[in-house]
């Protein structure tokens, strides 16, 4: 019995073992299989690291080749500055300290760039090391990204090969960057390589010194560029015919000359000790702002200073009242002039009724102001607007230069080139170079690169006097590149002369900016549509560009009404009445209490109005006498809505109801 029991437990251990043994097979497999898999896993992860790596230094190349970029600009900049030297015939020094290839290496050899790459390569200009550029220059940067990816496991080389240095637009230029590239992980998982990898900077010059204007003008400028340079026109009034365009300082015929004709004649022959020389003549706007009996009867020498082929003359003229086929027959007028405009000043004589509301904005032109006449038969436009003086212009802003592509074809006998670009500048050319334009045009596919600025006649004229060798010249065109090369430029019209200096444009640039001159008049028709909601259009009568429709909010119509009230010894108070309507015809509130300009005795001042219920503002004056001439105007400018304006009768208190 002992022995079968030994039998059996035999068998079973036999049987044990062969269940065992694919059980410990299987536990083998799948051991090996886990392995495998753990080890197929990290090869991923670390080639994903090494992918995301080269990534980020193909961004960080760009980033960094764009601040090299702006430094080596500041440091171009600065040895123009300090030598007085332009760059334009500088040659790129390959030596040791680029840490180059200089044999293989592709760089430009001459001119701005050429001097830009040095600095951004080698980290010297004149083969001399730059402080600036220290830890600022490519294999500087390599350097560091090597280490970097040691420190990650990675074996990194980096081969720039070539550099260009070329303009993006008028703004920015770019450092372009041509590198073989190998990196690879230490335990030989994975590895990148590629023959080209392409750095390209976007760096602004926005803020940089131009050097042009150092060696031209010795003047620090720096680069800003700006909106249209051109200021807002402010309407002071409109007529009913008139012709041509002119401006000046008005001088009025009642306050300034006399009102009568033998002051008139003396002011016009020059033999008053008010009048002014003949050439100053041409620079008045002659207002018209009284009856003057026979208006320019034959020997009276009135019509004289209405002759621009005269010696002595106006430079405008503008009346308040209209004249008559007789009277425009004796004054034989060839001077820009306006006529029926009503009464645009506050002398305290009425003359020729009330200015049209539709452009009259309650502001009155005074003895002395800066305006401009427009008068535009064809298209029925006859404006008179307030001015501005050649001090008020922006010399700091830059802007693209494109006048051979846009303007020069409105200048037939003109012919000029567009300004210098940020290298044309560097290297102290004072047009635009092929060179560069073929540059920005095969790289990027554009040509606007030219830029150009106005040049500050005021500062120019005060470092002469300190002793600096500049020119300056009354009659060049404003705009830098021209004026340094002598181009005559004509008044532009509604920039009064500041200081014995006028702001003075060339044809293309009068069209560029859309300013008349002396020489040339831009203004054409308002064209609807043309994409622009010009002087005259609104969206009533140009819906195309103004929009088609009241915009929601915005005041539709504004009526002003005045009374006299409170009588006290022939005295009494006016009341003005504003009511302010919706594009719908109800009654709407302002975003803020009006303002209402009031005249009378001669002055005029401006008072903030009550409401006093939906839509309605009031204003009441103090006690006036019964026989002062007053009235009041309002202009209501809601944000984003057409500017509306009203005004009452210039009338005598006795002479208004009872309110």
């Amino acid at each position: 019995m002992v022995l079968i029991k030994s039998k059996r437990g035999f068998l079973f251990t036999i049987a044990t073992i062969i269940l065992i043994i694919p059980l410990i097979y299987l536990v083998s497999f799948y051991s090996g299989v886990s392995e495998t898999k753990m080890e197929d896993t990290i090869g991923r992860i670390r080639c994903d690291e090494l992918h995301y790596f080269v990534e980020d230094v193909r961004r960080d190349m760009e980033r960094a080749a764009t601040i090299f970029g702006r430094r080596a600009a500041v440091n171009a900049i600065e040895d123009v500055i300090q030598t007085g030297v332009p760059l334009k015939n500088y040659t790129f020094q390959c030596t040791p300290q680029c840490d180059v290839d200089c044999g293989k290496f592709i760089y430009p050899e001459n001119g701005s760039e050429a001097a830009i790459a040095e600095l951004v390569i080698c980290g010297t200009l004149h083969g001399k090391n730059v402080t600036n550029m220290l830890n600022n220059t490519l294999p500087e940067w390599i350097e560091r990204i090597t280490e970097e990816g040691e420190l990650m496991g990675f074996d990194v080389n980096i081969t720039p090969f070539e550099i260009k240095v070329v303009p993006r637009d008028a703004w920015h230029f770019a450092i372009i960057v041509e590198n073989n590239v190998r990196v690879s992980d230490r335990e030989g998982l994975c590895f990148y390589t590629e023959s080209i990898m392409t750095a390209i900077s976007n760096t602004s010059i926005i803020g940089l010194e131009d050097p042009l204007h150092l060696l031209e003008n010795k003047e620090r400028k720096y680069i800003l560029n700006c909106e249209d340079p051109v200021l807002p026109r402010t309407m002071a009034g409109c007529g009913v015919n008139g012709s041509g365009v002119g401006g000046g300082f008005v001088v009025l015929y009642r306050t300034d000359i006399g009102g009568n004709m033998a002051d008139y004649r003396a002011y016009c022959n020059g033999s008053s000790p008010d009048a002014p020389p003949t050439g100053d003549l041409q620079k008045q706007v002659f207002v018209l702002n009284d009856a003057i009996g026979a208006l320019c009867a034959p020997g009276s020498g009135m019509s004289e200073c209405f002759n621009a082929s005269m010696p002595r003359h106006f430079g405008a003229i503008i009346s308040y009242k209209d004249l008559t086929a007789g009277q425009m027959a004796n004054c034989q007028i060839t001077i820009p002039w306006i006529m029926g405009t009503g009464d645009l000043d506050d002398d305290g004589n009425p003359y020729g009724g009330d200015p049209d509301p539709e452009c009259f904005n309650g502001s009155f032109i005074e003895s002395g102001d800066c305006i401009m006449v427009l008068s535009v038969e064809a298209c029925d436009m006859y404006y008179v607007f307030f001015g501005y003086y050649s001090t008020d212009i922006n010399t700091s802003c830059y802007y693209v230069s494109d006048i051979e592509e846009y303007y020069n074809q409105e200048c037939p006998s003109v012919n000029l080139s567009n300004g210098p670009c940020f290298f044309d500048r560097l290297d102290g050319n004072l047009n635009l170079s092929e060179k560069y334009v073929k540059q920005a045009n095969e790289t990027f596919g554009t040509t606007s690169i030219g830029i150009e600025s106005f040049v500050d006649i005021y500062t120019l004229y005060n470092m002469k006097n300190l002793g600096y060798d500049v020119v300056v010249n009354s009659t060049y065109s404003w705009v830098d590149y021209l004026y340094w090369q002598n181009v005559t430029g004509c008044d532009v019209v509604g920039y009064c002369e500041a200081d014995n200096y006028s702001f003075n444009l060339d044809c293309p640039h009068a069209h560029k900016y859309n300013l008349d001159t002396s020489c040339d008049m831009v203004t054409s028709c308002p064209i609807c549509p043309n994409g622009k909601c010009e002087v005259g259009e609104n969206y009533v009568n140009c819906p195309e560009d103004c929009g088609d429709e009241c915009p929601a909010g915005c005041p539709g119509a504004v009526a002003l009404t005045d009374c006299k009230k409170d009588p006290s010894a022939n005295k009494y108070k006016v009341e003005y009445t504003l009511t302010v309507f919706n594009c719908t015809g109800d009654l709407m509130d302002l975003s803020a209490d009006p303002e209402i300009n009031v005249t009378s005795g001669g002055s005029s001042n401006i008072y903030t109005m009550n409401r006093v219920g939906l839509g309605n503002y009031t204003y009441t004056t103090g006690l006036l006498s019964k026989n002062d001439p007053i009235n009041g105007s309002v202009l209501i400018q809601e944000p984003g809505c057409l500017v509306l304006s009203n005004t009452s009768s210039y009338a005598r208190l006795n002479d208004m109801p009872d309110c």
